[in-house]
C-alpha cells in the first residue's frame, strides 16, 4: 500500500446476514487492497468459524492498523469509526 492508495471501509451489515460471511471469505481469499472492516469482531469471528476458515480476527482502533493484512483481519468498531475514517472527496 502507498500513501495515495485509497482505503476501502466495509460494513459488516446486518449481523444475522450473509455480509460478515462474504468479507471473511473474501479476506481468506486474499481480498486485493488497502481495506479495513467496520463492525463487531465477535460476529467476525463467527463468521469465520462458521465457514471454516482458520482466519485471525482482531479489535484495532484505528484504521492504519485494522487494515485486512494476510493473515489477519482487523476490525475497526463500529462506535467512533465515522470520526476516525478520513472521507474522500465527493
Amino acid at each position: 500500500m502507498t500513501t495515495s492508495d485509497p482505503l476501502l471501509a466495509l460494513t459488516m451489515g446486518d449481523p444475522a446476514g450473509i455480509g460478515p460471511e462474504i468479507i471473511v471469505r473474501a479476506a481468506a481469499a486474499g481480498f486485493q487492497g488497502p481495506s479495513v472492516v467496520v463492525g463487531d469482531v465477535r460476529v467476525m469471528r463467527r463468521a469465520a468459524a462458521q465457514c471454516g476458515l482458520l482466519l485471525p480476527v482482531a479489535s484495532r482502533s484505528t484504521p492504519k492498523v485494522a487494515l485486512l493484512a494476510e493473515h489477519l483481519m482487523g476490525i475497526l468498531g463500529a462506535q467512533g469509526a465515522w470520526e476516525a475514517l478520513e472521507r474522500g472527496a465527493p
